[in-house]
């Protein structure tokens, strides 16, 4: 029984652990995943996962995962594999009378996905260098970036830390907003230099 975790019951909470098994029920449009040494804590938005308070380790738990859910989850569904999620502490009963702890999986967050995306395609127009990739910065990549960091905000401490804290996709955010306004604002002066045609080529990706 994870008597650890009877006092954390409907609060929010992260998990690590690594895939032991699955079964698929059709009817009921759910994956059952069976994780294996599943670390619980408790959400910190300004440390990673791997910093914050632990609240409990168990020997595995049930993940009712929907069917439509499943693309969410940062992972590879194959055995011994980790898998990252977040839920909401329940308490709930057998089928024999008994009850017991467990997390209930809440929709998994794409924000790291998301970003990732969003950075990587201001960094890739800007290396174009064409008009297109100014009105892509203009009208698509800026305001995107304004709603990622209001949406970062609004996540508090649900913001998933598995890969980076709140100050580090912050950083990434205006980092990335800074260097396409300054693309934008220089662009007609420089669009046709061959030594940034070449700086632009060698720029790396932004990596997150």
């Amino acid at each position: 029984m994870r008597n650890k975790l009877s006092s954390y019951v409907g609060e929010f909470i992260h998990a690590r652990g690594w895939i032991a098994s699955w079964t698929d029920f059709k009817v009921d449009g759910v994956r059952r995943v069976i994780v294996a040494n599943p670390t619980i804590t408790k959400p910190n938005r300004d440390c990673r996962f791997d910093e914050q308070e632990i609240i409990s380790k168990e020997s595995h738990l049930n993940l009712f995962i929907k069917h439509d859910d499943l693309l969410l989850y940062d992972t590879k569904f194959e055995i011994h594999q980790p898998i990252n999620f977040s839920g909401l502490i329940e308490n709930y009963s057998r089928s024999d009378g008994t009850y017991d702890y467990g997390v209930n999986p809440t929709n998994q967050s794409n924000f790291h996905y998301v970003i990732r995306l969003l950075v990587n395609a201001s960094y890739d127009n800007q290396r174009k260098l064409n008009q297109y990739s100014i009105d892509f910065l203009k009208d698509c990549a800026l305001p995107e970036f304004d709603r990622k960091l209001k949406e970062l905000d609004d996540c508090g401490d649900r913001l998933p830390t598995f890969r980076h804290t709140y100050d580090e996709y912050k950083d990434i955010l205006k980092e990335a907003y800074i260097d396409a306004c300054d693309f934008i604002d220089k662009f007609p002066e420089v669009k046709l230099s061959r030594a940034f045609r070449r700086k632009s080529n060698r720029r790396r990706n932004q990596s997150i």
